[in-house]
């Protein structure tokens, strides 16, 4: 099986980034520290000014307090934080503080010590892999330019980490991190630009713009299928055209790409986030590590990025969600196969999964991301199990493992959606289970005006075939009958027909380290078709 699973993951690499993982084990490229001569470009000081965003929960406070993923450790020193989780560790090592406030006054925070120890302390591990140092470069150079600080000590440490950068780009690993590496040397190719020998600008768009339509898909969806990386990369490219824009008025082709692409994606995300301005719960998502729909939004409408919203009913067929909005349902129905094949690390096995809302608060969720440690809750929030979907004898239905591994993979076949007089239908089929257990999941999904039909059908039954409906936090459930309650007032009743039903106990994660109790429907199928009902009415 061991054999089998590794065949399954490694096969679908892509010849390049075995390739370059073969040379970063052979080739060690050491830290170099280098002297910058030169005149640095003097970048518009405004021009990050209005990009500081400001968080309902700080990133640091004094003294020496920082506070990543629900966590605070004080710090002294960035070599006495090896008893923490290495996303902790990865988050001190972005330096996202510099730029990100709860309040204004914590904007005039001297954070120059913290730079000072980095430098002195710091010329090898992992401070230095490529994705943090590509964090850290885009946030030393806005916080430079917005503080007009341009000591010698910090600009050598900018500068010779860019060219580290340069010579480490992650071309065995894609996905978000080459954008983040591109960003950064554009970043640093235009802040070095009057002395640019070493071609940070040039290479950093040959990256941008080699990746930018395999990585956006033509639904505009990021091929990762996170919501939270679709984010990332988003404001990723917005921080790098408001950059490229202003030292190229005349918007070149590339840069009319760009722009396109920007909106494209604003759109996608837009459809993916709940009425509560919160995103969708599906692969590698969490709050609080992104920006939300109306901060990128605003953020695009001043470069002059205008948003259009969509109809009520989105089909993203590249990235596989069909979405349904309308004032009282709003439903995300995940019907797209594991992809990208050679970048599935974000992916869970959630095919055929979906979150509705009921008025304007989720009522249905999946468990949510946690943690990224090697450890039983990762797998758990991967598994099948964690989604509402069907899990059949405890497999999931794609072989997620490790952290960020996926070898054999559901496949989506027979989507459909069909706009009827009363109502609106999707279904889709996977064939997820048909390799070890011969079965197929097809799973129909009815909208009418007050009530949605789930039908889950199998092409054979057996004794441990679940079907899962995880309850927002936020709802109130009783068991006998089963109903659920909002907030603002709808009350939701749930009946099935041949299944046997269960309200469970269960654990919502919707941060890095917060877990929430809730409530888990349960279904157990006692036939090849077992159908919900989930009906509604305003109190």
């Amino acid at each position: 099986k061991d054999i089998t699973r590794y065949y399954d993951t490694i096969i679908r690499l892509n010849f390049y980034q075995i390739f370059y993982r073969i040379i970063k084990l052979i080739k060690i490229n050491k830290y170099k520290k280098k002297e910058f001569h030169g005149v640095l470009r003097k970048i518009n000081h405004s021009l990050f000014g209005s990009n500081i965003s400001y968080k309902s929960k700080p990133l640091y406070s004094t003294p020496n307090k920082f506070h990543f993923i629900n966590e605070t450790c004080e710090i002294d020193s960035y070599l006495k934080i090896s008893n923490k989780k290495k996303l902790w560790r990865y988050n001190l090592y972005y330096f996202d503080y510099l730029n990100h406030f709860s309040k204004l006054e914590d904007a005039s925070i001297d954070f120059t010590k913290y730079i000072n120890l980095w430098i002195n302390e710091i010329d090898n591990g992992e401070a230095l892999e490529p994705y943090p140092t590509s964090l850290r470069i885009v946030n030393w150079i806005k916080w430079s330019v917005r503080n007009k600080y341009y000591k010698k000590n910090f600009v050598d440490s900018l500068y010779s980490q860019s060219i580290f950068l340069k010579r480490n780009i992650e071309y065995d690993i894609m996905g978000n991190h080459i954008i983040a590496n591109s960003k950064a040397l554009i970043f640093a190719g235009i802040y070095f630009m009057d002395n640019d020998r070493f071609n940070f600008l040039k290479k950093g768009k040959e990256v941008l713009y080699k990746n930018i339509d395999k990585q956006v898909l033509n639904d505009g969806g990021h091929y990762e299928r996170s919501p939270m990386y679709h984010s990332i990369v988003l404001e990723d490219f917005i921080d790098i055209y408001i950059l490229l824009n202003d030292i190229d008025q005349n918007e070149n082709k590339n840069l009319l790409k760009l722009k396109n692409k920007i909106f494209e994606m604003l759109v996608w995300i837009e459809k993916m986030t709940h009425k509560d301005g919160k995103i969708s719960f599906f692969n590698d998502t969490s709050l609080n590590l992104c920006s939300d729909f109306n901060t990128l939004k605003n953020y695009a409408e001043k470069v002059g990025i205008r948003f259009k919203p969509k109809d009520n009913i989105s089909y993203f067929k590249d990235t596989g969600y069909f979405v349904f909005t309308n004032k009282e349902v709003d439903l995300k129905f995940s019907a797209g196969s594991v992809k990208p094949k050679e970048q599935p690390g974000h992916a869970h096995a959630d095919t055929l999964s979906f979150e509705l809302a009921i008025g304007n608060f989720k009522t249905f969720v999946n468990t949510g991301t946690s943690t990224y440690e090697n450890n039983k809750l990762r797998s758990y929030q991967r598994s099948t199990k964690a989604h509402n979907t069907l899990e059949i004898d405890n497999t999931n239905s794609s072989d997620v493992w490790s952290s960020f591994r996926v070898g054999k993979r559901a496949k989506v076949k027979n989507f459909n959606y069909f706009l009827k007089e009363n109502f609106i239908e999707v279904e889709a089929l996977h064939d997820g289970y048909q390799k070890y257990l011969n079965i197929t999941h097809k799973r129909n999904i009815k909208i009418f005006n007050n009530k949605i039909i789930i039908l889950d059908s199998v092409n054979q039954i057996g004794a441990n075939y679940k079907i899962r409906f995880y309850i927002n936090p936020e709802i109130s459930a009783t068991e006998m009958p089963l109903e659920l309650k909002t907030l603002d007032g709808y009350f939701i009743s749930i009946n099935c027909k041949n299944g046997c039903v269960k309200l469970l106990n269960s654990t919502w994660y919707p941060e890095f380290g917060v877990g929430i109790p809730n409530k888990c429907i349960e279904v157990t199928m006692k036939d090849i078709n077992c159908e919900t009902v989930i009906n509604w009415k305003k109190g």
